[in-house]
């Protein structure tokens, strides 16, 4: 039986990556040299929306799929948010059971992107993932902390023709808070 050394690093007065604590920045990505040039100059970091704004989004990814758990499957829905403009682009997600007694959920959502509700309340309904693309809802985002990442998440939906009321009362509140009297 033979049996592998363990690979050691060679001594060098240059200290790796690996040495470095995870807070500190990696000096590297010169602006010289070999590799693919970018421009990160418009990246900005994507940091959760803040909770129970209303936010006008279309929804731009919708998949079904199998249950993290293994119990039934899950709907994964993805919008991207238009409105307020200072949030433009951001994304928000909410994974959706679609076992029985968790049906509630996405039906709130296919109703607010435009499905009528009297012709989806049959026993035989069929949920095509692609129809609701593009379409358009107001987005409330709570935020939830995952592996130690704050992340906004879809709370409620409502329809995008409500928008205009939320957005008019959401501007009241926040003129409110600016300007108590």
């Amino acid at each position: 039986m033979t049996t592998k050394n363990p690979v050691k690093p060679q001594d060098t007065d240059q200290e790796s990556s690996q040495d470095k604590a995870p807070d500190q920045a990696l000096d590297i990505g010169a602006s010289e040299g070999e590799g693919e040039v970018l421009d990160f100059t418009g990246v900005s970091n994507y940091d959760p929306v803040p909770e129970d704004k209303p936010y006008f989004c279309t929804i731009s990814k919708f998949d079904i799929g199998p249950a993290r758990k293994g119990q039934g499957k899950t709907a994964t829905v993805e919008v991207t948010v238009n409105e307020p403009v200072e949030w433009e682009s951001r994304r928000i997600i909410r994974y959706y059971s679609l076992l029985p007694q968790s049906l509630f959920s996405i039906y709130n959502l296919i109703v607010a992107a435009g499905a009528d509700p009297d012709k989806i309340k049959v026993s035989d309904f069929v949920l095509n993932p692609q129809d609701y693309l593009g379409m358009p809802l107001v987005a409330f985002a709570v935020n939830n902390t995952y592996q130690g990442e704050t992340r906004s998440n879809i709370r409620r939906t409502a329809p995008s023709s409500e928008w205009g009321e939320l957005k008019k009362m959401w501007d009241e509140v926040e003129v409110e808070e600016v300007m108590p009297f």
